[in-house]
């Protein structure tokens, strides 16, 4: 969902904007121009690394496609997934990255006596239209905990039938099935990285950029610790990157839903 920058430097500064106000108005000939508000104020995000090993033995490196097809595979999704759960949850402290639901500024909506559809409705609606002094941004996308999604999907009317269509056909019996889950015209990705009850809706392509420092790097070894001694290998596999998150109220998370 969220787009990916490069960057050169072991921390990205970036602009925040604060305070917006669209001033364009009609003009008469040789008329005095209105003049904008945009306050802007300078953020960094330092560039954090990602890294994960392994050890293998000398008679699996010597199957080299095998090991090279097992260590992108396996190896590059432990990497992603940690990076997943970073640029949601990351706390900021330490070597962790500031993750969308922990940065200031970010808006909630409670699914109280709404259904969780009705709230996550509620919740775009609130990124469309955030406040009066700041510009209203479209979401983008969805992300959810797979047993609420399951929670959605599974929802039928009165006469059993399933809202979302069902496992053979479109919605109520009519049209192809689909596999592509998506509310309200959004693509819903599901990940266990955020917590079950809640949901994150956000303009991704405009609130928010990933900057990768290095993307996945991987790096062999033969001498690391007692390796010599025991014919092994040493894999690591790294990613250093870090989160810009341009406009906090283009995020807005959904709450409690059951």
């Amino acid at each position: 969902l969220i787009p990916v920058g490069q960057t050169t430097q072991n921390t990205v500064y970036f602009p925040k904007e604060t305070v917006y106000t669209n001033a364009a108005g009609m003009v008469a000939e040789e008329g005095e121009k209105p003049e904008a508000t945009l306050d802007i104020e300078s953020s960094s995000a330092p560039v954090k690394k990602i890294a994960v090993l392994i050890k293998v033995s000398d008679e699996m490196w010597d199957d080299f496609p095998m090991l090279r097809d097992y260590v992108n595979s396996r190896l590059r999704f432990m990497v992603e997934q940690r990076e997943e759960d970073q640029l949601l949850n990351g706390s900021g402290s330490g070597n962790n990255i500031t993750g969308i639901l922990n940065v200031s500024g970010l808006q909630t909506q409670a699914e109280g006596s709404d259904t969780p559809v009705d709230a996550i409705f509620k919740a775009m609606t609130k990124i469309k239209t955030p406040a009066s002094n700041v510009g209203g941004y479209n979401p983008s996308g969805i992300v959810m905990h797979p047993t609420d999604v399951e929670l959605i999907r599974l929802s039928k009317d009165a006469n059993n039938q399933y809202y979302g269509g069902g496992p053979f056909t479109g919605t109520y019996g009519v049209g192809p099935y689909s596999s592509a889950f998506r509310l309200w015209g959004l693509p819903v990705v599901e990940t266990t990285a955020i917590t079950a009850g809640t949901a994150l809706v956000g303009d991704f392509r405009m609130g928010a950029q990933i900057f990768q420092r290095t993307g996945i790097d991987v790096k062999t070894f033969d001498q690391n610790e007692d390796d010599v001694n025991f014919n092994r290998k040493t894999i690591r596999v790294e990613e250093r990157v870090a989160l810009a998150i341009y406009r906090p109220s283009a995020f807005c998370t959904v709450t409690s839903i059951d």
